[in-house]
């Protein structure tokens, strides 16, 4: 009975791993190693390419978390909150707190990971925090200073 099985890579001669390396399947197939202060999580290398904007799809921003010797991405960051960071890439754009973890903790998750202004404005509205609208003010610097007192007269020094 004949038993096929994959070439490991360091069994390919170099130009073997060139024609690997450009095989369209290759990035979505390869798997990368996230190291969360000793929690280990999986996942495909394309699935963090697909948000080139943040930190772990952009792989010159990931690569001073890359250990070698482990052959992993290392952050010593918050546990519970990395299963929803890495649901955000796998849902394609979901991010949910998970219910153990406070806001603050979450909200600075979001922005060490960077996963933009648009996610954290969606993370904040299903939060239940109000957006406030931008106000033009007034040009003139007299009319400004009316409109504001008007507006937020607490700040009044009379």
């Amino acid at each position: 009975m004949l038993a096929f099985s994959r070439p490991v890579e360091e069994d390919l001669t170099l130009e073997e791993q060139l024609q690997v390396s450009k095989h369209p399947d290759y990035e979505s197939t390869e798997r990368v190693v996230i190291n969360v202060s000793g929690l280990k999580f999986e996942t495909q290398l394309q699935t963090l390419n697909n948000f080139p904007r943040t930190l772990l799809g952009n792989p010159s921003r990931r690569v001073r978390f890359f250990d070698p010797l482990r052959n992993e991405y290392f952050f010593d960051r918050n546990r519970p909150s990395f299963d929803a960071i890495l649901y955000y890439y796998q849902s394609n754009g979901r991010l949910r707190r998970p219910n153990h973890v406070p806001i603050d903790v979450f909200t600075e998750e979001i922005k060490f990971f960077e996963l933009g202004e648009d996610a954290f404005n969606k993370f904040r509205e299903d939060e239940g925090f109000v957006k406030e609208e931008e106000r033009v003010l007034p040009t003139q610097q007299f009319q400004r200073k009316v409109w504001l007192l008007f507006e937020y007269p607490e700040t009044s020094q009379w």
